[in-house]
């Protein structure tokens, strides 16, 4: 495994349990299988730069060249500890937006049709 893969996977892993999201919830924001995010994350996989790029920014990241000489500096920012939390929890991803929760059906139909057996 590239130590690249490797250190990008795990940003986006401390970046994801550290708002409380599962996998399936950045693959609904991204429109990628939660296999593929945990690939990603575990860096088995090499993604694309516009992979990396697009599950960063629905996690808050930025995907960014840094100076070998500040790269130190710059993963001592990483975690610093400060929320940086630019996308809100309650962000709606396409899939919310095109598709309906069956559960929703069944609560305005009291139950569904499995009530009325």
């Amino acid at each position: 495994m590239s130590e690249t893969r490797t250190l990008l996977g795990r940003q986006l892993s401390q970046a994801r349990v550290k708002r409380g999201w599962i996998a399936e919830d950045v693959a609904k924001r991204t429109a990628r299988q939660k296999s593929r995010i945990y690939e990603m994350e575990s860096g088995r996989v090499n993604s694309t730069v516009d992979s990396l790029s697009e599950v960063g920014a629905a996690l808050g990241l930025s995907l960014v060249f840094v100076p070998t000489a500040k790269l130190d500096a710059a993963l001592a920012l990483i975690d610093d500890g400060k929320s940086r939390d630019p996308v809100p929890p309650e962000w709606r991803s396409a899939h919310d937006d095109l598709f309906i929760d069956d559960r929703e059906i069944d609560d305005e139909d009291g139950g569904g049709a499995d009530a009325d057996r």
